[in-house]
């Protein structure tokens, strides 16, 4: 029944999100957004998420981002929180899953392989932020965006690992959820700091799949021969 109804919802949301995106103001843009974070927020409360306390704070951080997301342009104070609100979310996720994960028997090329994607990411990411930086108020934002780009790389890399270490339905979830909210990230500062309004739409179909695993990552019950636990 969930993965019935989040197709549904997830499929409105979607075309009304397009049609705001191509059609209405930045404004408008950020407000439908906020209302869909909200429909995912009850089903996530409804499918019993507020017992997944961890997941409950990430959630409720990203509701909190897509609300204050309104007043980014025209307060500064925001374009600092926002980055800390998601770095918290992703930290504690993080930490969650941390001991669960294990390099695949420590296989040296595997090991290595990681590793070289995990720089390459890093040194994209951090180009990415340098060509943008006149676009920072200061230089803490700089930081600031600066750690959220290494979390959200490292947070993709444990994702990779949990799967890839117990291949079950929970981990394929958990690593659904993570990829979208954070490739929906790096979609957003592409759109919103080059001005590729391509990428809006991106950030949005990301962003929503990683919304609706992240219920359906809550919602799964921990069988008993699924290694990888839940969040809670």
């Amino acid at each position: 029944m969930l993965k019935k109804i989040l197709i549904i919802l997830t499929s409105i949301l979607l075309i009304a999100n397009f049609y705001v995106i191509s059609e209405c103001t930045t404004h408008d843009r950020r407000v439908i957004n906020l209302i869909s974070i909200i429909c995912y927020f009850l089903v996530f409360l409804g499918f019993g998420g507020a017992k997944k306390i961890l997941l409950l704070y990430s959630i409720l951080a990203f509701l909190g981002t897509d609300y204050l997301l309104i007043y980014y342009d025209t307060n500064e104070v925001v374009t600092k929180v926002i980055p800390v609100l998601k770095i918290s979310a992703y930290f504690l996720l993080t930490v969650s899953v941390f001991e669960k994960v294990k390099l695949l028997n420590n296989k040296s090329s595997i090991i290595i392989g990681f590793l070289v994607i995990i720089a390459l990411n890093v040194l994209w990411m951090f180009n990415l932020i340098w060509k943008s930086s006149e676009k920072f108020n200061d230089n803490f934002e700089i930081v600031l965006h600066l750690l959220y780009g290494l979390i959200m790389v490292w947070m993709c890399t444990i994702a990779i690992n949990c799967y890839m270490r117990f291949k079950t339905t929970k981990s394929l979830f958990f690593l659904l959820f993570i990829l979208g909210v954070i490739l929906s990230d790096a979609s957003w500062f592409l759109a919103y700091y080059f001005d590729i309004k391509f990428f809006f739409y991106i950030y949005t179909i990301l962003y929503f799949i990683g919304l609706a695993y992240m219920v359906r990552y809550a919602d799964s019950t921990g069988n008993k021969d699924d290694a990888f636990l839940s969040v809670s």
